[in-house]
């Protein structure tokens, strides 16, 4: 063997690759030449042994190469629960209703933020929690309009009271009460005296509990309509005295709040929803500045 040949010989890859020559009975040389494997031929489908998968052992011992908290359990008992509570173990019944007052209550609206404020009672009563929540926001589409969101508790979260939505706009203004809608027109008017000293009529439709707010002194009183007997004041349902008044010329005694002060009567608890909606909006358009002719052209 040459040299040349001692070299291709020893770089030739374990597949083997050459050339063999025979005879024939002719005396003619036949060549058979073997072809090397392709290169794809060098690599088996078939895993060899010692990259077999031992499925088992993937359970079985992981301690070498997962740390024990990593282990996965396969435990065929079920997990343990824990012990049912007996009686006696039993947490107390708590009371979650609130007694109906007997004495008429105070409430102050206080401010807690730019756009809200929280109705709730004054310090010297036992239920000194947030009753309401209202919240003022601006409508993106008409800017000069604003909402009026009324909610039960201390939080923008709690159940829907009320809302409703006046300002400088075409459209009438309403207000949606549970999940009805009406136009506010229809559930209150004036019925005498001017938009700053007068007798308001709140008449929702969904229910009985029509309200007739007297607002030409401080402070206002509201009472049922139709009333057995409007001056007798056993049928007062809320008094109002405002931190600020609209009435020209009007006196107000100077222990006036510096917040606004509701006082609400034992008969006019279950009118609460109805007395803060009305006298709400009451405000709102009282308060509004300008003249009578000309508020209508521009406000809904």
């Amino acid at each position: 063997m040459t040299s040349h040949e001692s070299l291709l010989s020893a770089n030739a890859p374990s597949h083997h690759v050459g050339v063999e020559i025979e005879d024939d009975s002719s005396g003619v040389p036949h060549i058979t030449i073997e072809r090397p494997d392709s290169v794809l031929s060098g690599y088996s489908s078939e895993p060899l042994d010692s990259q077999l998968w031992d499925q088992l052992s993937l359970y079985s011992d992981t301690s070498s190469t997962y740390p024990a908290r990593r282990r996965p359990s396969f435990s065929s008992s079920p997990p343990s629960s824990p012990p049912l509570m007996s009686v006696a173990e039993s947490p107390p019944d708590y009371i979650t209703t609130v007694a109906q007052p007997t004495v008429p209550i105070k409430y102050t609206f206080a401010t807690t933020s730019y756009s809200t404020m929280t109705v709730v009672a004054h310090l010297d009563n036992d239920d000194t929690r947030d009753k309401y929540h209202i919240s003022i926001s601006m409508n993106c589409f008409m800017p000069l309009n604003h909402v009026t969101t009324i909610r039960r508790g201390g939080t923008g979260y709690g159940e829907l009271v009320a809302q409703f939505e006046m300002g400088i706009s075409d459209d009438p203004s309403t207000i949606l009460i549970g999940n009805k809608e009406y136009l506010l027109k229809n559930l209150l008017n004036k019925r005498i005296g001017s938009r700053h000293a007068g007798l308001w009529f709140w008449n929702p439709r969904r229910s009985t509990k029509q309200l007739l707010w007297d607002c030409r002194k401080t402070p206002f009183v509201c009472k049922p309509f139709p009333s057995a007997n409007p001056k007798d004041d056993a049928n007062t349902l809320a008094t109002f005295i405002p931190a600020r008044h609209g009435v020209p010329g009007l006196v107000i005694a100077l222990s006036q709040p510096q917040v606004p002060e509701l006082t609400v009567t034992p008969l006019g608890q279950s009118y609460f929803d109805d007395l803060l909606i009305s006298l709400l909006v009451i405000e709102r358009r009282r308060l509004t500045p300008g003249k009578a002719t000309v508020l209508k052209q521009l406000f809904n």
